[in-house]
């Protein structure tokens, strides 16, 4: 009898015990809750922990803006679904991506991507969805899904991301041959130099990767280049160059464009109207995990 009342107090000390204890004491901590649920493709939960936090310190900004921004991501990815304008449609989902992408929520972009391509099956519909299949570390995907694009319609940023994934699997001759036959521009965008930054390092091309790791850093506004470097050391197709000179060098370059005066946010992926502006390739995507 003591036994089984004692197994009883324990499921009702659980029961009781268990909300009051995940409850966040600070705004600071239910604000990393937040980010922590959202991680994990928690939607709401994390808009939740997000509301606790603003209940708890409503005079900080990034809290209500955060939460302001998650409900607009939650609404948009409720109706994406019973969207019938194709444009409309589209921009829905390159909002959403965008948001995924800053959050780094790769499954969820994924999810995203398949459903994108399955309905467009575009060149840029597959090289998006290449591009998250590497940020899965899913190099064989990505290498077939760009494989089946015609070389001629493909886009350069493309076959970068083709390079890449050649260059992963160690098929170190053929990324090197795909790099030859990338032209890219001298007004290429950040996330383009970025990705060259990449191959270059796979291919084992040191002083090339420097040089565009340096160009990628000049073209990123000043409030988000420390992000950039950060994810910058993380990505593993550096991990070669982190003790070589060139590469520290390259990480000191400073940026030389302005800020832009459209975003108080840390960054056009957080927002959802980014694909309207030409700041959605203004820092490089993360790292693959």
């Amino acid at each position: 009898m003591h036994s089984k009342l004692s197994v009883i107090l324990s499921i009702l000390a659980v029961t009781f015990l268990t909300p009051f204890a995940a409850s966040a004491k600070t705004a600071e901590e239910a604000f990393a809750m937040g980010t922590q649920r959202l991680s994990k493709g928690d939607f709401s939960g994390a808009y939740e922990a997000y509301g606790e936090a603003v209940e708890i310190d409503g005079s900080k900004t990034e809290y209500r803006q955060e939460q302001a921004i998650l409900h607009r991501v939650m609404k948009i990815r409720e109706d994406i679904k019973s969207e019938k304008d194709p444009e409309i449609w589209e921009r829905m989902a390159q909002s959403l991506r965008g948001y995924y992408y800053t959050k780094e929520i790769y499954e969820e972009a994924l999810d995203l991507d398949l459903m994108v391509h399955k309905k467009i099956d575009s060149v840029l519909s597959a090289t998006q969805l290449a591009e998250t299949y590497l940020q899965l570390n899913k190099n064989a995907d990505a290498e077939k899904i760009l494989a089946g694009v015609d070389e001629a319609s493909a886009l350069p940023y493309g076959r970068l991301l083709y390079g890449i994934a050649l260059g992963r699997q160690q098929k170190i001759e053929l990324a090197k041959k795909v790099l030859e036959n990338v032209e890219i521009p001298e007004a290429a965008a950040p996330g383009m130099l970025y990705q060259s930054a990449r191959l270059y390092a796979l291919t084992g091309n040191d002083s090339g990767a420097a040089a565009y790791l340096t160009r990628t850093l000049e073209s990123i506004p000043p409030s988000r280049i420390e992000t950039a470097r950060r994810q910058i050391m993380a990505c593993k197709d550096f991990a070669g160059l982190l003790n070589n000179p060139v590469f520290t060098k390259a990480l000191e370059t400073q940026s030389k464009v302005s800020e832009s005066g459209c975003s108080g946010g840390t960054s056009c992926g957080n927002c959802p109207s980014r694909q309207s502006c030409g700041g959605s390739q203004s820092a490089p995507a993360s790292s693959s995990k």
